[in-house]
This record gives C-alpha cells, structure tokens and sequence, in this order.
C-alpha cells in the first residue's frame, strides 16, 4: 500500500469482505489493485470472489466500485453454506437488505438443502423518536426428512412469529399500546437448524418448554371518567403442543363520580350530593387446547366465555359534627 496526496492510498492485493472476521474471512472479494479514497470510495481492477480460502476465478469482474456511506444502504446479504447429514447440502440466511428509511428497515433471507427443505424469513426494525421502536420477525420452515415412501420419512411446516413494540410515554397522554408476542409451532425449533448449536438463541428457544406472548391496548378519554383496555394473551407448552388463548379481555372502567352533584351549587350541600359512583366491567373469553385443534374450536362449545359488572355506590355523612357515617353497596352481575 502506497499513500498519495490527498490522503489516497494505492493498495494491491487487498481484500472486501462483509465477515465479521477480519483476520481469517470465510468469503471475500479478492482485489488484485484498488485505489482508495477514505470516507469516499474504493476503485478496484480485476477481482474474484473467494470462499473459505477458494478461489472462484470464474465469478470475476474487470473492475468494482464499492462507494462508503455513513447511512444505511440496501444491498445483498450473502449466505452461509455447509452441510447437514438429515438435510443435505444448504445455503442459509442469504437475502436483500432493505434500507426503507430512516426509521425502518427490512431484510429477507431465505434457505433452501439439497434434499427438499427450505424456509422464508422477514426482520424488520422500526423507531421513531418519541413516537414508538419495536422489531419484528417472521419464518417459515418447511422441512422434509427421509425418503419419500419410506416409513421414516416425514414432512414438517412450521413458522415463527416474533415481535415487540413499545410507545414513547410522550406518544399519547390517551392512548398505549405495547406488544410482546413469541409464538411458534411446537416442532419449529426442533427444526431449526439454529438449534443444534449450544449458545445460539435456537438453541436456548429449542430448550424452553414454554412461550408467552401478550398485546395490550388502553385508551383514556378527556374530560371523560371512562377507560377502556383490551389485551389477547397466550401461553405455549412445546412439549404436549398445548395452547392457552384469551382473546379478548376487556376492562371497562368508570372513576368515581358523584352523579346528583349540582353544577351550580347555590347554599349548602345537599345530603344526596355527596352520593359517589363508579364501574367496573370484564368481558373474558378463552380457551385451553391443542396446537391442531385452535382454529377448529366452536366459540359456543369450546371457549369459555365470562362477563362481569360492578358499580359500588358509596357516600359519606356528618352527623352532629363529631360522627361520620359512610354506607356503601356494591351490585356486581355475573
């Protein structure tokens, strides 16, 4: 490497590679010359790609441009490839990356083995000051073991669904919403080739025998004694493929009031002015059932359904200024 004016450097024999190891890349573009401009470019001569020290002379180009970006920028996300005794020969997590905006991002990456298997993947990130931020992401896998006509085969399909978001406190005075979900089918991460390797989070997910996921909603109105929240929550057991749903679980609420309160009072208080009240609803409905089973269940026969009011009535009185009485009731429907 030879350094010029303007701080440009003249290199031969360089290396580009995206590989988190820099010393010993497993995949890189082999430069034979290249020109440099820091925080500006790069303008190489002939090139050719290199895998885990393999030359691929026949995937070359004349010359490449690789421009610097302080911001993000789409571009392709190379795969991984290696081999899998039950699956075959594979290519993993290659994609696009999507730079959408400066808030959000995308990238889809896919898989796909020799003998038959292969799956889809989305992530996505989002943030927006003062706003809300979450992450979001989604598989599908479908694998295939065995030869097809013999008793030890077998085909799988599976997803997985991840995601999470929450709301700057900032966002709304009214409104919150937040999210939590963590679902997959009860087979997915015994499929997933993540799983076999100690340490990843695949292996961690492929080792937990329970999920739990949870959406919630709640909304305050002005100048208004009502509130209304809703939330959908549901509990895993990978190891017999049981599923706990509730959905929905609505909470009504009302603060208290003193309903016979004059608006404009003229002279003292009446006695039935300081008669307070508020209210409580619920609405429940769930189901405990198998992972096959969900979306074949009857609302009537199979979900438990519940409704619930409760409006305490309260009131507080004087009595020869040394004594306060205080009735109270509670009417509660079921």
């Amino acid at each position: 490497t030879k350094k010029m004016d303007n701080d440009v450097l003249n290199m031969k024999g360089g290396r580009y590679t995206t590989c988190d190891e820099h010393d010993h890349p497993h995949i890189y573009i082999q430069m034979t010359k290249a020109k440099v401009r820091p925080k500006k470019n790069i303008v190489t001569g002939p090139v050719y790609m290199v895998f885990e020290d393999v030359p691929l002379y026949p995937i070359g180009l004349p010359f490449c441009f690789f421009p610097f970006s302080s911001s993000y920028s789409s571009g392709i996300i190379m795969p991984t490839f290696g081999d899998e005794s039950s699956r075959g020969f594979y290519l993993r997590d290659g994609g696009y990356y999507f730079a959408l905006s400066d808030y959000m991002d995308l990238a889809l990456t896919g898989e796909i083995y020799t003998k038959g298997s292969w799956g889809l993947s989305a992530r996505s990130s989002y943030r927006k000051r003062y706003k809300f931020s979450g992450s979001f992401n989604a598989s599908y896998l479908v694998t295939r073991l065995g030869d097809k006509g013999l008793p030890d085969y077998s085909l799988s399909k599976d997803f997985k669904l991840n995601w999470t978001h929450s709301q700057d406190p900032k966002a709304n005075p009214y409104r919150t919403f937040s999210a939590s979900v963590n679902f997959a089918t009860s087979s997915y991460d015994r499929n997933n080739l993540n799983s076999f390797y100690p340490g990843s989070q695949g292996f961690a997910d492929a080792n937990q025998n329970t999920k739990g996921s949870s959406i919630s909603i709640t909304q305050r109105f002005p100048n208004n004694p009502f509130s209304i929240s809703a939330t959908m929550n549901v509990n895993q057991r990978s190891k017999d493929s049981t599923i706990s749903l509730t959905l929905p679980d609505i909470t009504i609420t009302m603060s208290r009031i003193f309903p016979f309160k004059r608006k404009n009072a003229v002279g003292k208080e009446r006695w039935y002015e300081k008669i307070s009240m508020s209210y409580n609803g619920y609405l429940r409905n769930s189901i405990d059932t198998k992972e096959d089973k969900l979306f074949k269940s009857s609302l009537v026969k199979d979900w438990r359904n519940a409704m619930q009011h409760q409006i305490p009535v309260s009131a507080t009185f004087s009595l020869f200024k040394y004594l306060n009485i205080s009735p109270s009731f509670n009417y509660t429907e079921r």
